[in-house]
Order: structure tokens, then sequence, then C-alpha cells
């Protein structure tokens, strides 16, 4: 058997193997997959707190549900007063570095 015909043998090997794992993903993601059903919306507690375009009663109820998730406390136990956006681009975990910079004092 010639040089060539093995090489063009293991190349054309490798790559069938490739497809059929990457067919074999797909086809898994498929059967796995569950369907999802909709999520009933929280309530926040007082009602809307801000009227800014972009921030509705949903966003307010996750943040709510986000609030009382990491405190421990009830959703009514507290009262979102207001929601500002920064005006920053950086996204959250970007601040920490620069907030653990900066003189005390001082914040961005």
């Amino acid at each position: 058997m010639s040089p060539w015909t093995l090489l063009l043998i293991g190349i054309s090997t490798v790559f069938a193997s490739l497809i059929l794992i990457a067919l074999g993903i797909s086809l898994m993601r498929v059967i796995f997959t569950k369907k999802t059903t909709p999520v009933p919306h929280v309530a926040a507690a007082g009602g809307q707190a801000t009227s800014s375009p972009g921030i509705n009663g949903p966003l307010v109820a996750v943040i709510a549900a986000a609030i009382a998730a990491a405190t421990g406390q009830a959703v009514g136990s507290f009262r979102i007063a207001a929601i500002q956006k920064t005006g920053l681009s950086t996204p959250a975990w970007g601040h920490v570095d620069r907030l653990a910079r900066a003189p005390r004092g001082r914040s961005f």
C-alpha cells in the first residue's frame, strides 16, 4: 500500500469520526432537552418602583426576588424605593478590581 493511500485513509477516518461525534452530540441535545414551562411572574412588594423606560414590573419583580434570595428575607419584608441605571458600560464583575484599588472614600 502506498503512503499516500494510507494518508488518505487515515485523514478520512479521523474526519468521519469527528462528524459522527458531532452528530452524536447534536442527537443527545435533542433527546435530553426538557420542555420548559413558562414561569409565573412574581409580584414585587410595593408595586412598580419607577416608571423609567426599560424598567418594568417583571424586572422589578426579578430584582426583588434576587434581593430576597440573597438576604434570606421574604419579598414583602422590604420595599424597593428606586432603581437607577449607573450609566457605566462596564459589567458589574469589572467593578470589583476598581473598587478594591480605589482609595477610601472614593467610588466610581
